[in-house]
């Protein structure tokens, strides 16, 4: 009887450690991201939490700016992302992404290119430029709230911001959508909005934002 004891002991013993041998130090499962064949660079794809948007074209990195360019509405494109890897890694491989495949693109000077998600150009600047500067092709004005509801805002322009060289609108007021809005803007604000350069309507004219923010200077 003791035996049979002893022996069941060290079954279970032996279970736990081969299952601790699989898992890293913190007790969580360790997997490992393999390079995606064909691929010429050394390196394996790099698992990165919170990874912003990246497009890896001509042996160049960038990243998503954030930016719209209310510039380009047609012309030849450059190429299209034909392969894609999972959203928490960057791309190493040309023509590849982590948000998708089928998207075109535009080369645009040394450090910017231009992808057409969706129905928007969309901005990316190689990960080694200055992203504190503001890409070209850029719309926006700044303005003063009316009225806010939620996402959308009753804003009256004000100016254009300095070194922006985008038409302004008219003078008046405008409704403003906007998909990423800061939750703390209220009537009285000054604000900049970003927009796609696409105004409708009338009375008040709606413009097409895609981010709304407070203008603090």
């Amino acid at each position: 009887m003791m035996k049979k004891i002893v022996i069941s002991a060290l079954t279970v013993f032996v279970v736990i450690v081969l299952a601790a041998c699989g898992r890293g130090g913190d007790g969580e499962t360790k997997s490992v991201t393999t390079e995606p064949a064909g691929s010429s660079e050394s390196s394996q794809s790099e698992n990165v939490p919170d990874t912003p948007l990246y497009v890896r074209i001509r042996r160049t990195l960038y990243q998503d700016t954030g930016y719209v360019n209310s510039l380009i509405t047609c012309g030849t494109m450059d190429g299209q992302i034909t392969s894609s890897v999972s959203s928490s890694e960057v791309p190493s491989q040309d023509d590849q992404s982590n948000f998708g495949t089928g998207c075109e693109y535009q080369l645009e000077g040394d450090d910017t290119v231009v992808v057409l998600i969706g129905d928007k150009y969309e901005i990316f600047r190689d990960v080694t430029s200055d992203f504190t500067t503001m890409p070209s092709g850029v719309a926006c004005f700044i303005g003063k709230v009316n009225k806010a509801s939620g996402s959308t805002f009753l804003v009256t322009y004000v100016k254009m911001p300095e070194g922006v060289f985008w038409r302004p609108p008219a003078e008046g007021d405008y409704s403003v959508t906007a998909r990423d809005a800061d939750e703390n803007i209220k009537a009285g604000d000054s604000v900049i909005v970003w927009h796609t350069g696409e105004i409708t309507g009338y009375d008040p004219a709606c413009i097409d934002a895609y981010r709304i923010e407070k203008y603090e200077r």
